[in-house]
């Protein structure tokens, strides 16, 4: 049963949550989930095997997909990022923000990202994404993408921002194929 699990972004650092559930899932969710303030220090921890699982789905998404901290430095990636930028964790994670990214600032697309970080928006956007502007790190042999791009920011209980989401698709084979019917 699902009893005692945690409902919300909790699953990825376990200091974050919506509610838990409190019973079978045949009543209604607003029923099921508990006021978070009441319960904080009576609700059970994530099982280990609920958190792995949750790690298998960001790890294996085929959306790319990044984690940064409050200060837009990226602290975990997914698998479809590592393979699409062909690129080891280690010269993404702790090294890439993207607050200095300059295909953002080129391209007038830093005020929307910004405002995950400073209003707690969510934003979607397209750009045509270089490696060689990504900003003061070195993505060398990476090629040049345009991606589909939804971020969202993860939110304390008490509402101060703690992490950003990513997720990008990679729709550079389309938007050639776009090019090419227009030319």
């Amino acid at each position: 049963a699902l009893e005692g699990l945690p409902v919300g972004p909790e699953d990825l650092h376990g200091d974050i949550a919506i509610g838990v559930v409190d019973a079978h899932l045949d009543i209604p969710l607003d029923d099921a989930i508990g006021d978070v303030d009441d319960r904080r220090a009576h609700r059970p921890r994530a099982p280990e095997g609920a958190k792995n699982f949750l790690d298998m789905v960001f790890d294996m998404s085929p959306i790319a997909m990044w984690i940064s901290d409050s200060n837009g430095t990226i602290i975990r990636t997914n698998h479809t990022l590592r393979q699409t930028l062909n690129l080891p964790d280690d010269k993404i994670v702790g090294i890439y923000n993207i607050l200095k990214d300059k295909n953002l600032e080129n391209q007038g697309l830093m005020p929307m990202v910004e405002s995950v970080f400073k209003d707690h928006k969510s934003i979607h956007f397209n750009i045509l994404w270089a490696a060689a502007d990504a900003g003061d790190v070195d993505f060398g042999g990476v090629r040049d993408l345009y991606i589909d791009v939804t971020m969202v920011p993860i939110l304390s209980s008490t509402g101060e921002l703690t992490h950003a989401v990513c997720q990008w698709n990679d729709i550079t084979e389309r938007k050639i194929a776009e090019r090419d019917l227009k030319d």
